[in-house]
């Protein structure tokens, strides 16, 4: 799973979008990503490889384990796919925005 470290400050312009650090960006790659609710009041961002991968391996399980079950659900009820901008920016849906701030 990709690993995002550091603290990079960002504020939110009047569109609702976020310039993500190049370093970010680098992990991310050109194509779409996910951006969820996490535990709490931040989001996630999961690459597309790394969506693809916690859905899979939860494939299985889910079958046999409601708690995984609902816990993978409550993610994807929240997923929102989204794709960088010339300029490095995403736009964060309304709901993501009121949940992170």
């Amino acid at each position: 799973m990709a690993q995002f470290v550091g603290e990079y400050p960002r504020t939110v312009d009047d569109k609702g979008r976020i310039t993500i650090p190049t370093s970010y960006r680098d992990i991310l790659g050109d194509g779409e990503f996910v951006i969820a609710f996490g535990n709490g009041e931040y989001l996630t961002v999961y690459t597309a490889d790394d969506w693809g991968r916690y859905f899979g391996e939860r494939k299985v399980a889910d079958d046999a384990d409601k708690e995984t079950l609902e816990k993978v659900r409550k993610i994807a009820r929240t997923a929102h796919p989204v794709k960088f901008d010339a300029q490095g920016k995403i736009s964060i849906p309304d709901k993501h925005r009121k949940q992170a701030l």
